[in-house]
């Protein structure tokens, strides 16, 4: 269904069953079968840190990159993550930690579970060529 410009509110029922709202933003006019998507905000209780842990230039138009995104819950409930990664060039994943989505030809997304009050770590290595 197509969706006209406009302000979404997104709500979250909590356990004793009342909606508690999470955040609003804008859209645009969104034709049938476009996705759209919605930011609610920045979670304060959920943190994240990117860290670059390895880089080897392999020749002249290729180089090994490795990261490490670390996740923190603060929560006392688990939560689903969603870990958008934008990739650059003819790229591959050599090794991954956690499994994940291919979105189109830059993106990767890594949907992860982090326990409550813990931490959940990612490491991926890419290797670019450009």
């Amino acid at each position: 269904m197509p969706l006209p410009a406009g302000v979404v509110r997104v709500y979250k029922t909590d356990s004793g069953g009342a909606l508690q709202f999470l955040g609003e933003d804008s859209i645009k006019h969104t034709p049938i079968g476009e996705e759209v998507r919605v930011a609610t905000g920045s979670a304060f209780d959920i943190t994240a840190t990117r860290n670059q842990t390895q880089y080897q230039r392999i020749s002249n138009n290729v180089e090994r990159v490795s990261y490490e995104i670390l996740i923190n819950n603060s929560k006392a409930e688990p939560e689903n993550v969603t870990v958008v990664e934008h990739l650059y060039g003819d790229w591959e994943i050599l090794e991954s930690s956690d499994e994940y989505v291919k979105t189109n030809a830059f993106t990767i997304e890594f949907r992860v579970a982090v326990p409550a009050n813990g931490t959940k770590i990612i490491t991926y290595t890419v290797e670019n060529r450009f």
